[in-house]
């Protein structure tokens, strides 16, 4: 009998085809769920690897938050700039 599929990833799965299709028909909103994709994706690998590891010490927590502020990213609905915007592109 096959696993049962728990709701957190049905609505990854979900996240997922909604943003296939609006990719694969030019819909507006592609651009921002391919972004709630990426997110979902890296949440789910940070959840999984801290479940797994052993406590980490301060220092350690904010080296890994630096690694995700660097690539962090303002967007639009923050009211700021995007990079290519900033970069006069």
């Amino acid at each position: 009998m096959p696993k049962p599929i728990s709701q957190e990833d049905r609505e990854f799965h979900s996240l997922v085809a909604r943003s296939n299709m609006a990719t694969r028909w030019g819909n507006d909103n592609a651009t921002e769920l391919k972004l709630e994709v990426a997110e979902a994706k890296i949440t789910r690998a940070i959840e999984k690897a801290v479940a797994t590891a052993p406590p980490l010490r301060a220092e350690q927590v904010d080296r890994l938050s630096a690694i995700l502020h660097v690539h962090a990213q303002p967007t639009k609905k923050r009211g700021r700039k995007t990079g290519a915007k900033r970069n006069g592109k």
